[in-house]
C-alpha cells in the first residue's frame, strides 16, 4: 500500500516534467536539466555513502570519466551507446576502486577515493591531452531536449531503484552494514561484497550523468570534467536534506540548486559562503537534515510526565 502511495505521485510528477519543453520557455528546461543532474548525483552518493556510512569523494572522477568516454565515442557510435559506455566505464572503475579499497575502514577509504579524483584529473591532463598538445576537445553539441529527456530518464530509473532498495532485503543488508558492520558480518552478511556492489551501482549513475551532461558544452577539458564541485556539492545537498533517507537528498538537491541559480551567477562568492555555512550548521546542529526537522515537527517527542502526586 505504501509503495502504491509513493509511485502514483512520482508518475504524475514525471509526466508533468516531460511536458516542460513544450509548455515553458527554454530557460526552465535548462534549469531543470541542471537540477536533474544534481539530484542524480546526490541520490547516487546517498545510495552508497548515506546507507553504508563510507564517505566517497570519487564523484568527480567517475563523472569526468563518463563524460570523456561519451565525448570520444559520440562521433562513431549511435546514441545512446556513448552514454551507456560512459556509465559502464565508470562502473568498471568503481568496481576496481571498490575491490581495492572497500576493505579499508573509514578515513582510509575517503582519502583513497579523493586520490582517485586527483589521479583521473592528472591522467587526462598530462597523458591524454598533454601528448596531443591540446587542453581539451571541442564537442558537437546535442539538442537540449535530448539532454533533458536523457537525464529525466536516468532520474526516473534511479528514483525507482532507490525505492526498491530501501524496501528490499538487499537494502536492509546495506543499512545493517552502515549501522554496525561487525555485527552485520556476524549474522552472515558479506560486508565487502555488498559495499562493492552498491558502490558500482552508484558509479553507474554518476558515469551516466557525466556522459550526458558533457554533451551540453561546446568544449570540455579536464578542469571542467573533473571539477571538484561535482564531488562536494552533492555531499552538501545530501547532508542538508538528510542522508540515509529517500526524500532527503532530493529535497537538499532542489533547495541548493535553486539557491545556486539565484546567487551563483550574480554573487558566486556569497553562494559558496552560504554553502559552507549551511554545511557547518547541519553537521554541527542538524545532523538529521531537513527530513529530521520535518519529522520532529510532525512527530514531536513527548516529554515523560513527572509524578507530582504527593506520597
Amino acid at each position: 500500500m505504501m509503495f502504491k502511495k509513493i509511485i502514483l505521485p512520482i508518475v504524475l510528477i514525471f509526466l508533468m516534467l516531460a511536458l516542460i519543453p513544450f509548455s515553458l520557455p527554454a530557460y526552465y528546461m535548462m534549469f531543470l536539466t541542471t537540477l536533474f543532474m544534481y539530484i542524480i548525483l546526490t541520490v547516487s552518493w546517498n545510495i552508497f555513502s548515506g546507507y553504508t556510512g563510507y564517505i566517497s569523494l570519487a564523484h568527480s572522477a567517475l563523472f569526468g570519466i563518463g563524460g570523456f568516454i561519451s565525448v570520444f565515442t559520440t562521433s562513431f557510435l549511435p546514441l545512446p551507446l556513448p552514454f551507456i559506455l560512459g556509465g559502464a566505464t565508470s562502473a568498471f572503475i568503481g568496481f576496481l576502486v571498490g575491490l581495492l579499497t572497500l576493505r579499508l575502514k573509514g578515513l582510509y577509504f575517503t582519502i583513497f577515493s579523493f586520490a582517485i579524483s586527483l589521479l583521473a584529473y592528472n591522467f587526462f591532463s598530462f597523458i591524454v591531452f598533454g601528448r596531443a598538445r591540446t587542453a581539451g576537445v571541442y564537442i558537437k553539441v546535442l539538442p537540449d531536449t535530448l539532454i533533458y529527456y536523457s537525464l529525466l530518464a536516468v532520474l526516473l530509473i534511479i528514483i525507482v531503484i532507490s525505492i526498491w532498495l530501501i524496501r528490499s532485503r538487499y537494502g536492509e543488508a546495506i543499512m545493517a552494514i552502515g549501522q554496525d558492520e561487525l555485527k552485520a558480518e556476524t549474522i552472515g552478511i558479506n560486508a565487502t561484497f555488498w559495499k562493492v556492489m552498491i558502490f558500482v551501482l552508484s558509479s553507474i549513475f554518476v558515469g551516466l550523468t557525466g556522459a550526458i551532461s558533457a554533451q551540453r558544452y561546446l568544449y570540455i577539458d579536464p578542469q571542467t570534467a573533473f571539477n571538484l564541485r561535482t564531488t562536494f556539492e552533492p555531499i552538501t545537498m545530501a547532508i542538508v536534506g538528510g542522508t540515509g533517507t529517500f526524500l532527503g537528498p532530493i529535497i537538499g538537491a532542489i533547495l541548493l540548486t535553486i539557491i545556486e541559480e539565484l546567487l551563483a551567477v550574480r554573487v558566486p562568492y556569497y553562494y559558496f559562503l552560504l554553502l559552507g555555512i549551511l554545511l557547518l550548521v547541519f553537521l554541527l546542529f542538524l545532523k538529521e537534515g531537513i527530513i529530521g526537522i520535518l519529522q520532529s515537527v510532525r512527530f514531536p517527542r513527548k516529554r515523560p510526565q513527572s509524578n507530582t502526586s504527593g506520597t
